[in-house]
């Protein structure tokens, strides 16, 4: 992380002119979306694109926000949620309803899976649907 001595010991970088600073905000791609579907998922056993979305926008790289030749015209950002959410429909994992996708009981054990590598918890609906009592 860049700080204030780091650039206060500029001259010992041996000759560099200039700083070099990473991308704060990177490209979204399916492997840093899917997290934030899963968070949607284990929080409620749901998503909309649009909470995705509006949860990344402030994350992701200016570019990912602007709109380009799309027939639906989306962002860029909008495309890779979509496709996402829609590997994860055609995995079944998910239905759809609406503009909700909702996770079916096919993808309890997905869900189970990351929510015990995340040492999380699962929505109360849904631990209570394993449990048997709905």
């Amino acid at each position: 992380m860049i700080d204030e001595s780091t650039i206060d010991s500029v001259e010992d970088l041996g000759g560099c002119v200039g700083m070099v600073f990473l991308d704060h905000q990177p490209k979204a791609t399916s492997a840093r979306v899917r997290p934030f579907v899963w968070a949607y998922l284990l929080l409620r056993g749901a998503v909309r694109r649009t909470e995705v979305e509006q949860a990344l926008a402030g994350h992701v790289a200016e570019d990912d926000l602007r709109t380009f030749d799309d027939p639906l015209e989306r962002t860029r950002l909008a495309v890779v949620i979509d496709d996402v959410l829609a590997a994860m429909v055609f995995e079944g994992l998910l239905r759809v309803n609406g503009d909700l996708y909702v996770l079916k009981k096919e993808g309890m054990t997905k869900a189970v899976s990351a929510t015990c590598s995340l040492n999380a918890q699962l929505p109360d609906h849904l631990l209570m649907e394993i449990d048997g009592r709905i």
